[in-house]
């Protein structure tokens, strides 16, 4: 997509497919370009018709003749009612996505995440056409996703019984709610952010005042910052990201005092009641990993979702030592931060 209207044209398409999510956007990809990625939107089209589509980042990797690629939700195949058709089309398009690789640079190392529930014949597809597996994941592909055409009681009935009580304790102190994208407001949820990246000993997850602020001027209306405060300050930040009609959850925060107060409980709470109100039918609560962070995995657990696991991560290179030194480098790179 090329031209003016080129961001209403490639969103407009990515309606049509289920699997559709914030990471695909024309938007994503265009703030990913402040951080040395150029988004590249690749289509399969069947006549008239777009059967898949993924919105493909890359760069080169410094001081190597090697190039990246990265499919952050994607490719999306989701489209027809028949599934042996979505499938048929993932195929053709995975083995398109390899061929483009190759043709653009003889060095490259492509990796993608499929949003989709995890299907046996997909993954059989992938892996006829070349793809592999991770030797060392970035994501889980696990997730909880709560269905918002629920009504409000009945959202309510299904949190788990500890979690309700510490929505009752949070109440209590009769917290209040900012919505908003102001500098301001960005710069109190850095503050949160700040304070707990401090209290757990976790700096790898720091995020800058001008990351968000860049974040913000790509995504706009797309992206809501909601802060949890009561008269003793502010207690926890979420971040959500949208896209006609799904939320996923971006990143969140609550210092000392909001986990005291159960804040978190009464953001999330407040947040599927304002999400409701924006006609947002799914909430992807996104990145749950038992085995690394057994606390956010029970907590999003006990939101009453359903949990899902995605196709997820798959991966071709140009010669096999070639993934495996991608893959070392990914984890020293995770396991040094």
């Amino acid at each position: 997509c090329v031209g003016k209207d080129a961001a209403t044209r490639w969103d407009d398409s990515l309606v049509d497919f289920a699997d559709h999510n914030i990471y695909q956007s024309y938007a994503w990809g265009e703030w990913k370009r402040d951080d040395g990625w150029k988004p590249v939107r690749l289509m399969l089209r069947n006549s008239s018709k777009t059967v898949a589509i993924a919105q493909c980042l890359t760069k080169r990797l410094s001081y190597t003749s090697v190039r990246l690629f990265w499919v952050p939700g994607g490719p999306l195949y989701q489209r027809s009612i028949d599934r042996w058709d979505n499938i048929s089309n993932l195929k053709i398009f995975s083995h398109h996505l390899k061929q483009y690789c190759q043709r653009t640079a003889r060095f490259y190392w492509v990796r993608v995440y499929l949003t989709h529930a995890m299907d046996l014949e997909a993954q059989l597809a992938l892996w006829q056409v070349g793809f592999r597996r991770p030797l060392y994941t970035l994501n889980s592909g696990l997730t909880y996703i709560i269905d918002l055409g629920q009504d409000k009681g009945q959202l309510h009935a299904s949190l788990d019984g500890k979690w309700r009580n510490q929505l009752r304790s949070a109440e209590k102190v009769a917290p209040s709610f900012h919505t908003g994208l102001q500098d301001l407001q960005i710069e109190r949820y850095i503050a949160i952010h700040d304070a707990m990246c401090t209290d757990k000993n976790i700096p790898a997850i720091r995020i800058t005042l001008d990351q968000l602020r860049r974040m913000r001027d790509a995504l706009g209306d797309r992206m809501l910052l909601t802060i949890a405060s009561t008269p003793q300050g502010d207690g926890c930040g979420a971040i959500v990201w949208m896209q006609d009609g799904k939320a996923h959850l971006g990143v969140s925060a609550a210092n000392a005092m909001g986990r005291r107060r159960y804040l978190p409980n009464a953001l999330y709470w407040h947040l599927l009641n304002d999400l409701k109100q924006r006609k947002v039918k799914y909430f992807d609560l996104a990145g749950i990993d038992p085995r690394i962070n057994w606390g956010v995995y029970n907590f999003k657990r006990g939101m009453g979702a359903n949990p899902v696991q995605y196709l997820g991560e798959w991966e071709h290179a140009s010669h096999e030592g070639l993934r495996f030194g991608c893959n070392l480098a990914v984890w020293w790179k995770s396991n040094k931060l």
